[in-house]
């Protein structure tokens, strides 16, 4: 554990994940600041934020000083580990945007091992794709939409979907639009 000076952005798929209510980020803020530090270490995967979002930006706010630590672990036990410590409800949209994490990387599994078939190196992949929606307990058709949402990047547009204010269905309509037609919708809603 070190402390890291320069600023982290948080990880996509933690993004994926409900953040705390107001009243419970209030809270947390002035515990942060009364103990003058963090009590446990913030954890990144692959360079960026995964878990104890809110309390590094509470360090950064108050310039108080914070440990980072490395989750050592693969992306599926990522969001394995994710899934199971998250003590919010997942709504329907946060399920589906995660099963559309969850569906990219058992392809990406699938792939390599399809690659390597012939090379006599056999990678057998813990899930396929289709195990996504089964796993989230939602329809592989609306994961097949969130996917659409998740590929455009476009926080603004996750982010309608998350806190409910445009369904997976109209975003995933949207996703088919340019970039900067994208950015002006999103605006707009």
């Amino acid at each position: 554990m070190a402390k890291i000076q320069k600023k982290l952005e948080q990880h996509p798929v933690a993004k994926l994940f409900p953040a705390p209510d107001a009243a419970a980020l209030d809270a947390l803020r002035k515990r942060i600041f009364r103990a003058g530090k963090l009590k446990h270490p913030v954890v990144l995967f692959e360079g960026k934020v995964i878990e104890h979002w809110p309390e590094y930006c509470a360090c950064l706010e108050f310039d108080l000083p914070y440990t980072v630590t490395e989750y050592d672990g693969t992306a599926e036990e990522l969001v394995e580990h994710l899934l199971k410590n998250n003590s919010l409800q997942l709504g329907k949209a946060h399920r589906a945007l995660i099963g559309a994490y969850l569906k990219k990387l058992y392809r990406e599994k699938s792939r390599s091992n399809q690659s390597a078939g012939g090379s006599g190196k056999l990678f057998i992949p813990k899930f396929h794709a289709r195990d996504a929606a089964e796993k989230m307990k939602i329809s592989s058709r609306l994961i097949a939409e969130a996917e659409r949402v998740l590929d455009t990047g476009n926080d603004n547009l996750i982010r309608l979907v998350l806190s409910e204010t445009l369904s997976i269905s109209k975003a995933a309509k949207l996703a088919k639009e340019r970039p900067y037609v994208l950015d002006t919708l999103a605006g707009l809603t």
